[in-house]
Order: C-alpha cells, then structure tokens, then sequence
C-alpha cells in the first residue's frame, strides 16, 4: 500500500501503526482510575448477573421512558468495554439512584 501511494503520490507519506489496540491497553492500565471502575463494574455486573435485578432493571427503565432499555456487561477480557460502561452509567445516574 505503501508503494503504491509513493507511485501516485510522491510528496506523501504513509504513517503506519502496529498494535494500536495494544497501546490503547496499556494506556488503559497506567491509569489510576481503579477507585472509580471497581465500584462501577461491580454495580452493573450485579444487575447483569442476577436475573431477577436484571429484569427489574430493564423493566424500571421501560416505565421510565429512558433512552436506554438495559446496562452494559463489563469484564476485564473485554476491556474495550470500559469506555461504554462508563459512559452508560453517567447517563444513567439519575436512574441508578432512583431504582
């Protein structure tokens, strides 16, 4: 691909990157956000894992109207998954404290 932007254009540059995921991973682990992940994760997995609160849950938000009709399931596998686990429960706090 490199070559063949070089042949068409010869004043640019291709910019490659190798394992961006990787970075993004280790850019996740130095941060010292763990005070506001555990407490977080915790909460969601318990609605998660425990059908009867899941259910609960999802029902609550129906009867509300809320944009939203569930939360999301995080696990440390799937660390991608923190960035919209956290941005779910910021919009849904008021929720959260209601239910």
């Amino acid at each position: 691909m490199n070559d063949k932007i070089q042949a068409d254009y010869p004043l640019h540059k291709v910019l490659s990157f190798h394992c961006i995921i990787n970075q993004g991973s280790l850019c996740k682990s130095r941060l010292d956000i763990k005070h506001v992940v555990d407490p977080v994760v915790q909460a969601m997995n318990v609605i998660r894992s425990r059908g009867l609160n899941h259910r609960q849950f999802q029902d609550f938000l129906h009867d509300i109207d809320s944009n939203f009709s569930d939360v999301l399931y995080h696990t440390n596998v799937k660390w991608l998954s923190l960035g919209n686990v956290l941005k779910r429960v910021w919009e849904l706090k008021r929720d959260f404290h209601v239910f």
